[in-house]
């Protein structure tokens, strides 16, 4: 069972649901199933379901590791196949509400003490890790050493983000399932609800040889390592098991009967499978070999052979995740700022929108703030105020010239010292979008004289290459959500290990800090907009547009529905998914 509340955050809730609205496809038989998603978000496509099934749900893409507290292993696909194993904190809805998972906890986690924050954490007393042993306060600890970026307690450990395991004092138990974590002095964090404390069983680790990891950081890292290799075959604290798997691939997953919700779950098995495209996903879902997918990345074209399959249900709407193109600062060339001035000047990027997703949405604009929507209440455009993205030839030409650069007899960029401007593009294979996308930026480079090379990747490989900084220009999304106090940390602090093209800006880093410094929403989104400012100045992040999302499945599939919300969209309810009972 999971206990719902009216969520109390920015407009950013609000604002993408508007969007949605305002381009569903849910109406005739393009959207049967989905077609009431705009007024009923919590309800659309349900039905009672039958005993028994074994669904297969697609994933466009693979993953290389087991575990999100690792950067080199964090990725949507890796969070959707840990998600059904893993204990739940609190979810936002498709209608904007917040959700408790009352199988892990007792109640709502309660701020006790502003100066400094302490968060008091009460745990379900049956949460359990599915082999007999409850979770605990050693959970709690692991999750702070593994995310604390501290190599007093994980040596050279490199999570995602460290907003809260670098700022946690102390944890303590204050009674049985009761937990309270004391931040340090001058943090605080106006989205402390939303921080997630718990990942893996810190008695796995100590069973396969990690026992001190406590005292030990170098086996504390080695114990991140184990979960980041090994398949969670041997635990879960969700509404399934994963009985097989193969890491970047598959995961197989039976019903979890030690879990401590209540939601029945009536599948036999559940498969997550990786496909390269959407395309072999679409054949095998006409061969009735899978049931749904709702793939981040998709050709536009498939749409209208969409429009024409009665056995699948579909629809597109405003996503989540959003695409933009990131520099490597520390490369050869793009270390200089009027560089990456000059390349995000040449950029049509509503050339680029209108070519990739015109048949797919009318939503084409280019996102103009890294962290807001265009109706949000702390929308600010930074990008207008440039010429980023405008496709400026001139302009482009402009600064470069005014940099020093200069143009041999055949239009090839030099740079100062003589030498060619040559640059990387790395794009997902066999992607036709993505390479869309980067046959339209060749063009655009090539128009002031830059030589761009464009070298594809396997889309597991996507957060190994982007970890290495085997880049000059990488095109690949985020995928945002209601909360927005972490995100610059995560993606933009020079300490953070999800920081991928090595920006190093100490105003930057001080104003991204200020934002975990309150409780207050309106000063925390007022230092975030301040950050925005300082990062589109440095040139760094090109926002493109927010992808439309696309979510299909078959027309017996029941209870499946698309998430915005969450970063794994439709698989945030997977304890109700089923087939539907004629």
């Amino acid at each position: 069972m999971r206990r719902t509340a009216k969520i109390a955050l920015s407009s950013a809730a609000s604002v993408l649901l508007v969007l949605s609205a305002c381009s569903s496809e849910g109406d005739g038989t393009s959207g049967v199933g989905f077609e009431d998603c705009d007024d009923n978000p919590l309800e659309c496509n349900s039905g009672e379901r039958i005993d028994g099934g074994d669904l297969v749900w697609a994933l466009d893409s693979g993953w290389n590791g087991w575990t999100n507290a690792k950067a080199e292993t964090f990725s949507l696909s890796q969070l959707t196949v840990i998600e059904p194993v893993s204990p739940g904190h609190i979810d936002v809805l498709p209608d904007g509400s917040d959700d408790l998972d009352t199988a892990t906890w007792d109640a709502e986690p309660e701020l006790i003490n502003e100066d400094p924050m302490q968060v008091r954490y009460q745990l379900n007393p049956d949460a359990n890790w599915g082999d007999g042993t409850s979770i605990g306060y050693d959970d709690f600890i692991w999750f702070w050493y593994a995310y604390s970026g501290d190599p007093t307690k994980c040596e050279a450990c490199t999570p995602p983000s460290t907003v809260y395991g670098a700022n946690v004092e102390s944890i303590e138990e204050e009674k049985e399932n009761s937990f309270v974590i004391t931040f340090r002095e001058g943090y605080t964090n106006p989205e402390w609800r939303y921080t997630n404390v718990i990942l893996h069983p810190a008695h796995i680790a100590e069973a396969n040889g990690f026992t001190d990891w406590q005292t030990n950081p170098e086996v504390m890292a080695a114990s991140v390592d184990y979960f980041a290799e090994t398949p969670p075959l041997e635990w879960s604290a969700g509404p399934y098991r994963m009985i097989r798997a193969e890491v970047g691939d598959y995961a197989i997953y039976e019903p979890n009967q030690d879990w401590a919700g209540d939601t029945d779950r009536t599948l036999d098995t559940l498969t997550f499978q990786a496909f390269n495209d959407t395309d072999a996903i679409f054949t095998e879902m006409r061969q009735e070999a899978v049931h749904g997918t709702a793939p981040r990345r998709f050709d536009p074209n498939i749409i209208d052979q969409l429009r024409g399959a009665e056995e699948m249900r579909h629809n597109v709407a405003p996503g989540a995740a959003w695409e933009h193109i990131t520099l490597n600062t520390q490369g050869e060339f793009l270390s200089d700022v009027e560089l990456r001035r000059a390349v995000f000047t040449a950029i049509d990027v509503k050339r680029l929108n209108e070519r990739v997703y015109g048949n797919a949405t009318d939503e084409l604009d280019q996102k103009l703030n890294h962290l807001f929507g265009p109706d949000d209440q702390y929308f600010v455009d930074h990008i207008s105020q440039t010429t980023q993205g405008t496709g400026d030839i001139e302009a482009a030409r402009q600064i470069l010239d005014t940099a020093g650069y200069t143009w041999d007899e055949d239009d090839n960029l030099l740079s100062a010292e003589g030498d060619h401007v040559r640059l990387d593009y790395r794009v997902i294979a066999d992607n036709v979008a993505a390479q869309t996308k980067a046959e339209l930026v060749q063009f655009d480079l090539e128009n002031i004289g830059i030589d761009m090379n464009i070298d594809p990747f396997n889309s597991a490989d996507l957060t190994s290459m982007l970890g290495e900084g085997e880049f000059d220009l990488a095109q690949f999304g985020w995928t945002a959500n209601p909360l927005f106090a972490a995100v610059p940390n995560q993606q933009w602090h020079s300490a953070s290990a999800s920081n991928f093209g090595k920006l190093h800006n100490d105003d930057l880093d001080a104003t991204i800090d200020r934002i975990q410094q309150t409780l207050d929403m309106d000063e925390a989104a007022a230092y975030a907009n301040e950050a925005v400012a300082i990062l589109t100045e440095e040139a760094y992040v090109l926002p493109l547009i927010h992808n439309p999302a696309l979510i299909i499945v078959s027309e017996d599939l029941v209870n499946v529905r698309d998430n915005w919300a969450t970063p794994t969209r439709a698989t945030y309810n997977v304890a109700e998914w089923g087939f539907v009972a004629q």
